[in-house]
């Protein structure tokens, strides 16, 4: 299945022009951790929240005033909406990414997928999974194999 049936459809976004202190703000009210910088609704950066506390802490930024482009990573990984859920799941692996905004053929911002949504599907297959061979153990046991060079009918004293 295509990443578009996964992802968190409405990305927060800002514009590269806005300050830091405005973005800290903008995550703040929206809980998250990320927001995607755009220009004509296409990617051109990604700032955390990480980016902006060491920025600014760092003394490197000053929060009223500084912008968000000075801070952003530039020209972030995008993936296609008609990516699959597992080449997504790779392309963050290669490149060790958390956050993965999402565009359509145009390129323009269509959507985000972050590490923490990833394993939340997972964990939830994998449970699933698991509540499944939990209903219906095995009809007969498997036999127990001893490892090579120990003897059967030795007792341990």
């Amino acid at each position: 299945m295509s990443i578009a049936a996964y992802c968190r459809k409405v990305p927060y976004s800002v514009n590269g022009k806005a300050t830091l202190h405005a973005a800290a703000q903008m995550m703040r009210d929206f809980s998250v951790g990320s927001l995607v910088v755009t220009r004509d609704n296409r990617p051109v950066g990604i700032v955390t929240d990480r980016d902006i506390a060491l920025g600014v802490l760092g003394d490197r930024f000053d929060a009223a005033t500084a912008k968000i482009d000075e801070l952003a990573t530039k020209s972030p990984v995008t993936i296609e909406e008609s990516t699959r859920l597992e080449a997504a799941a790779q392309t963050m692996s290669l490149h060790g990414l958390r956050r993965l905004p999402i565009v359509n053929s145009s390129g323009e911002l269509v959507g985000i997928i972050t590490s923490d949504d990833l394993l939340k599907l997972f964990s939830s297959e994998l449970s699933g999974v698991a509540n499944v061979s939990a209903a219906n153990p095995p009809k007969r046991s498997l036999p127990v194999v001893q490892p090579i060079g120990e003897s059967t009918n030795s007792v341990e004293v």
